[in-house]
């Protein structure tokens, strides 16, 4: 009959809502980073009871999504170096843990502090060279 589940659109709602903060420069993504994030990152931001439920949907919907989500690096300013999922749709905290922050002094680092041109600033022999940066 051609009947989605509930579920499948909730999914996929869900997955638009994130697509749409994450990448979007619209009013409606800086209200809710200025609201929910100003301090923070959102892969790492914790979920309130006292948040909306359009915020709620959007982080419950982080961690599924985060294996399809891919950023190509730009200049790297505004990519996180340890949250974001720039390595193959992973993150650095995830594919080489909390240890490694110390490496690079602490985790208050965009991607553009390691990488200019194509190429590491820093002897980071941890990290794989055939990254997405480009």
């Amino acid at each position: 009959m051609g009947i989605r589940k509930n579920e499948d659109i909730a999914k996929a709602i869900a997955a638009k809502l994130l697509w749409n903060y994450i990448n979007g420069d619209s009013l409606w993504a800086k209200w809710m980073h200025n609201k929910y994030c100003k301090k923070g990152n959102f892969w790492t931001a914790r979920l309130d009871n006292n948040a909306s439920h359009t915020w709620k949907i959007i982080l419950r919907a982080r961690q599924w999504c985060k294996g399809h989500i891919d950023r190509k690096i730009v200049n790297g300013e505004n990519t996180d170096l340890w949250f974001d999922p720039w390595l193959q749709g992973s993150n650095l905290i995830d594919t080489y843990g909390w240890n490694t922050m110390n490496t690079l002094d602490g985790y208050d680092k965009t991607v553009s502090r390691i990488i200019s041109n194509h190429r590491w600033k820093n002897r980071l022999n941890f990290i794989p060279m055939n990254s997405h940066a480009e």
